[in-house]
């Protein structure tokens, strides 16, 4: 049960950064999590983590799923594994 919503096991937003493995963050411009999502990503920045932010306009939650339906999709997945690739 989660009792407050502000304890980083429950929201990485909230989480220690400090440490975290390279990160490649995808996101929607028209995504609702695009606020939070930015701040977490300044967060880890400034703790030292290594970490891509790709924002792609007009697109949606969890839009790199549609990899037969956004060209879009199929980049980001492509920029995620070149990513992971690179940290190898």
């Amino acid at each position: 049960e989660c009792n407050d919503a502000s304890d980083g096991k429950y929201s990485p937003i909230n989480g220690v950064m400090k440490g975290l493995c390279p990160l490649y963050i995808s996101v929607g411009a028209s995504e609702i999590l695009l606020d939070d999502t930015l701040i977490f990503a300044e967060k880890a920045y400034k703790e030292g983590v290594e970490l891509e932010v790709e924002i792609s306009p007009f697109l949606c939650h969890v839009y790199p799923l549609f990899v037969n339906i956004f060209p879009e999709a199929l980049y980001a997945c492509v920029r995620g594994a070149e990513f992971i690739n690179k940290h190898l």
